[in-house]
């Protein structure tokens, strides 16, 4: 088989979605609005615990107090979808763990009932996917492969190939791809398992309200999750078979 007709199934895969400037005062004031939205309901939305590392529970007034400033996490029950509210810096995720195509229109519309109490003031939005691979024996060759003739190259660990791609006369996006081994190969006798991820990254300033909605649509579209998995096969066939 050639090596350009190899095809690699993700194992495993994350999808996250991070909005900028998404203002609410505190994280009550989200709450509040997401109850008043019937967001808590539809999606029977439960507020985690906040996490503070300490040997010793602070007391409640204390841990009341540490939530208007620590991130607060939300689990979305009815599709197990996460998101953060950031007060400190006004800023929102949104995570899908254990993703795969058919979970996009979950995503998709979770993300929507979430940006749409906020389009017209968020400043940035980033759309992002990590796949690992298992590549088992083969190897990739992102690099010359005479990098290994390097003193002391065998002693590595893994490595990270970082590719920022610059598609804003297009799409008004950068496109960061990053590829590493995440763990397998050299000495351990295990398979080689490769980590492909990409910040689709963009700016929101300079749209009105009405071209923020349109671009969020586009954005939010199965587009970029295609382009995704088929730019993580063009650099898994930079291998040695």
């Amino acid at each position: 088989m050639e090596k350009n007709n190899l095809q690699f199934e993700p194992l495993s895969q994350i999808a996250t979605v991070i909005v900028t400037d998404y203002i609410y005062l505190n994280k009550d004031a989200l709450l509040n609005d997401l109850k008043r939205g019937n967001i808590i309901s539809r999606y029977d939305v439960v507020e985690e615990e906040i996490k503070i590392d300490s040997e010793q529970k602070p007391n409640p007034f204390v841990i009341e107090q540490l939530k208007t400033v620590l991130p607060q996490e939300f689990t979305a029950k009815r599709n197990d979808i996460i998101f953060t509210f950031f007060p400190a810096e006004f800023k929102l995720s949104i995570v899908k763990k254990d993703f795969s195509r058919k979970d996009f229109p979950e995503l998709v519309k979770i993300t929507n009932d979430l940006l749409d109490r906020k389009v017209s003031e968020i400043g940035a939005l980033g759309l992002n996917f990590v796949a690992e691979f298992n590549l088992q024996n083969i190897k990739l060759q992102l690099l010359n492969k005479n990098v290994e003739s390097i003193k002391d190259f065998n002693k590595n660990s893994t490595f990270e190939f970082v590719l920022p791609l610059d598609y804003r006369d297009e799409d008004g996006s950068i496109a960061t791809y990053r590829i590493r081994k995440s763990r397998g190969g050299g000495d351990t006798g295990e398979d080689r398992y490769y980590e492909v991820s990409v910040n689709f990254h963009f700016d929101f300033k300079e749209f009105n309200t009405k071209e923020k909605f349109a671009k969020i649509e586009t954005i939010l579209s199965e587009t970029y999750y295609s382009k995704f998995l088929a730019t993580s096969q063009e650099f898994l066939a930079l291998n040695d078979r």
